[in-house]
């Protein structure tokens, strides 16, 4: 059912009137409308600044970013939890829109996943065995 107007009730005749006047497909104005009704970019995040930087993945990933993404993203991340500490959001015109919102952290993720792979395999095929030889000495 994605990409289908619900069957009745306000949020159709909404969607209907946006997609008359702006003329775009239903689905791009549900993605609009979705986008818009959470919390993160009314603070002025993006989509990626959300991710957990707690595990050692995310960790490797941040410390690969350039210095001025990473001093970006945590101007960002400040800026939004002053707001939310205040229960406030921003202005409309300085929400974060789904345009704006670039998946900045894509290159870096599949790097350090590639590598983290690559580690995972050497490690299975060359440590295992090597493991195996010293238990039986």
């Amino acid at each position: 059912m994605a990409g289908q107007l619900p069957s009745n009730g306000p949020l159709r005749s909404f969607l209907a009137r946006v997609v008359s006047r702006v003329g775009r497909s239903k689905q791009e104005t549900m993605k609009d409308f979705l986008y818009n009704s959470s919390r993160y970019p009314q603070l002025g995040l993006m989509t990626h600044d959300t991710y957990g930087m707690d595990t050692e993945f995310m960790k490797e990933v941040r410390s690969r970013l350039p210095k001025n993404l990473a001093a970006e993203r945590e101007i960002r991340i400040s800026r939004a939890l002053l707001l939310d500490a205040k229960q406030q959001v921003l202005p409309r015109e300085e929400w974060m829109t789904r345009d704006k919102d670039v998946p900045y952290l894509l290159p870096y993720i599949e790097m350090v996943d590639k590598e983290f792979k690559e580690k995972q395999y050497y490690q299975k095929k060359i440590y295992k065995p090597f493991y195996k030889i010293q238990n039986l000495l």
